[in-house]
């Protein structure tokens, strides 16, 4: 939300967001899923330090972090990114990952998501699942052409949606 503003209406649960000159309210979070979320991350964090995964924090996730010291306080999600060369160790932990609730589903991004989760009626399927809240996006990036330190969206269709 860069240039736009935000501000607690008399319901502590919502926020009016003005965004090019237009208002809208929006929910928070409910602490059940923020609660989910937290524990989902957990998971997640623990199997990739098992197998020497190297994950960070991307999009609205490190916005959160950076921005509000945690969550945004309407996000759903959690967005995380690896690097290509991880995507086997990522696909090897379906087992683990299933064992604890959760399915792996694979598109031009990767969604962990508890298997018994909402199904979310405004986000249309990703491949052949149904998007259950909560549920972490795991974006995939690579070195840049050319070499360097640089890292872009692996996937072209990332890279289109959101590009450098």
């Amino acid at each position: 939300l860069m240039n736009d503003t935000v501000s607690t209406l008399t319901h502590p649960n919502h926020f009016k967001v003005i965004q090019n000159d237009v208002v809208v309210v929006i929910q928070k979070t409910p602490p059940e899923t923020l609660r989910v979320l937290y524990q989902l991350m957990k998971d997640v964090h623990e199997l990739f330090q098992i197998h020497n995964s190297v994950y960070w924090a991307e999009g609205g996730t490190l916005l959160g972090c950076i921005r509000h010291q945690g969550f945004i306080p309407w996000d759903d999600d959690l967005d995380i990114a690896i690097h290509q060369s991880d995507v086997q160790k990522l696909i090897a932990l379906q087992p683990q990952l299933e064992a604890l609730g959760y399915e792996l589903v694979t598109g031009y991004w990767f969604i962990i998501q508890a298997k018994d989760g909402v199904v979310v009626d405004n986000r249309r399927s990703y491949g052949d699942k149904d998007i259950r809240s909560p549920w972490i996006d795991i974006f995939r990036f690579q070195a840049e052409e050319g070499g360097g330190q640089n890292l872009i969206h692996a996937s072209e269709y990332c890279l289109r949606r959101w590009p450098r």
